[in-house]
């Protein structure tokens, strides 16, 4: 049965003060040590800074500002701020707070009906301190699921909590916030708190993409690049070279065409197979998956890197090169990414990374110790041989694989192994036969293992040979616009 909630709140209507904003402090990692180059942003006041070497940043403005008592959220919106889940409710909507075990069971249930517009916090590290949660909560509509690891420390970033009225229990109403901080860096998870004061001293704890359970989780907000906020200047779509490792090397981007600069985008790599090229990659659509995300206006940034080719890039007289380069190609992927997040608006928590064959071989590579900065990879027809295969780091990636019964190239054992290692480190429930399709098959078979939500594991099989676009109800049939398999993909991907 819902509960009846009665807030015990004086709101004045129209009535404000006036502030100086003094807004100051240091950022820094959950190791004490500073971070630098991460952007303070005070959201409702449009004013930011960047932090130095120490980690300081200030926020300050001469003229005093006007700002209501009791602000009313503008949007909808959840964020998990040290085990305290912070609400803002723009209008009378329902809320609910589930919390679960990382095995799955229910621990705790809240659902209030009809909660009043406001600011609200929800403590749970108060009273889970030893347990890996999954945290599901809803306003209204929008559900957000977190991943909740209890903090060791007692560290505190949210100056808010003595403004705070109990209701029900748990949920607490704040009455007197001002604004939001935002706070984002490179391989930082993005953090919000709520102000209450415009003066006061306010150091900030970011948690560290160190581990990638600390970021990667679904439904997590983007997570802003350096980027975010810089004109596009001279980039666009087309092809580009980068020095990496004293090698010239050469990628081609496709930017969107209505690119936002303040609209973290997702980017993903599509790694070309032997004797492709970046400019196959590009007449696919990135394995069609341009094509799912233009048509759907989830619009994508996609990066189609090359092999090195001896410095030789002719369209017309390619070879068949192969990703042979080692840790080479790897410092290539780094320093794109590297690139992009500086100059372009990148999601740095949905970086994705799609192959085939050779380049299916190098995504998976890239999957044994890329696991903090790549959220999900699809390898099509994969291996883990004939490469570069780096020692596996034993984190956890989100990872889909796909393979032909009758390859003979990349065969199906070769992806098995490849899959099995994802199994062990993502903590996947292991069942005792893994379904797959059967020769004369006419439909593709995926499954999907269980017991590993946070970093999920798909694993499609069919009856064909070595391809990356099987189409269902052939052995032989290649088709990249009648294949099932961008859609998949894109269902993975789209996920988190």
């Amino acid at each position: 049965m819902y509960q009846r909630i009665t807030f015990c709140i004086l709101l004045v209507v129209g009535l404000s003060v006036a502030q100086t904003i003094n807004l100051h402090g240091k950022v820094s990692n959950t190791a004490g040590k500073p971070i630098a180059k991460a952007i303070v942003t005070l959201a409702n006041q449009g004013l930011k800074d960047t932090t130095g070497a120490d980690g300081a940043y200030i926020i300050s403005n001469a003229t005093p500002v006007r700002t209501p008592i009791a602000l009313i959220p503008k949007t909808r919106d959840i964020v998990l701020n040290n085990g305290v889940l912070e609400f803002s409710l723009p209008e009378p909507l329902p809320v609910k707070i589930e919390i679960y075990s990382i095995e799955g069971k229910l621990l705790k249930r809240e659902a209030l009906l009809n909660v009043s517009s406001g600011f609200y916090r929800y403590d749970i590290n108060k009273n889970y301190r030893t347990k890996l949660l999954v945290v599901r909560a809803s306003i209204g509509p929008d559900e957000y699921t977190f991943r909740y690891i209890p903090s060791l420390g007692s560290y505190s970033i949210n100056q808010t909590a003595a403004n705070s009225t109990a209701v029900s229990g748990m949920l607490a109403k704040i009455t007197a916030v001002n604004d939001t901080i935002i706070v984002t860096a490179d391989n930082y998870k993005t953090t919000k708190m709520a102000v209450a004061s415009y003066d006061q001293q306010l150091d900030i704890t970011l948690d560290t993409a160190g581990n990638n359970k600390d970021f990667h989780y679904r439904g997590n907000p983007p997570g802003p690049s350096a980027g975010c906020g810089k004109d596009l200047g001279s980039w666009k779509t087309g092809t580009y070279s980068i020095t990496s490792s004293g090698l010239s090397r050469r990628y081609i981007i496709d930017i969107p065409a209505n690119y936002n600069k303040n609209n973290p985008y997702r980017l993903i790599f599509a790694p070309h197979c032997m004797c492709g090229s970046m400019w196959s990659v590009e007449s696919e659509k990135f394995y069609r998956l341009k094509h799912i995300a233009d048509s759907t206006k989830n619009y994508c940034i996609f990066v189609a890197p090359s092999v090195y080719n001896g410095g030789k890039y002719d369209k017309n007289n390619w070879g068949c090169p192969v990703w042979d380069q080692k840790e080479k190609d790897h410092a290539f992927f780094d320093d794109m990414l590297k690139l992009f997040k500086g100059e372009l608006c990148i999601d740095t928590t949905r970086v994705f990374c799609a192959g085939f064959s050779f380049g299916s071989m190098f995504t998976n590579s890239l999957a044994q110790n890329h696991q903090k900065v790549l959220r999900a990879v699809a390898c099509y027809a994969t291996a883990n041989y004939n490469i570069y295969v780096p020692k596996n780091t034993g984190e956890p990636i989100a990872w889909m694989g796909t393979v032909g019964l009758a390859d003979g190239t990349c065969p199906p054992s070769a992806g098995r192994a490849c899959r099995d290692t994802v199994v062990k480190y993502n903590g996947c429930t292991k069942p005792g036969t893994v379904p797959e399709a059967t020769k004369g098959s006419k439909k593709h078979v995926v499954y999907d293992y269980q017991g590993c939500p946070e970093y999920p594991v798909k694993w499609c099989t069919f009856d064909g040979d070595h391809q990356w676009a099987p189409v269902d109800g052939t052995s032989s049939g290649w088709d990249p616009v009648k294949t099932w398999v961008p859609y998949e993909t894109w269902k993975f991907f789209m996920q988190f």
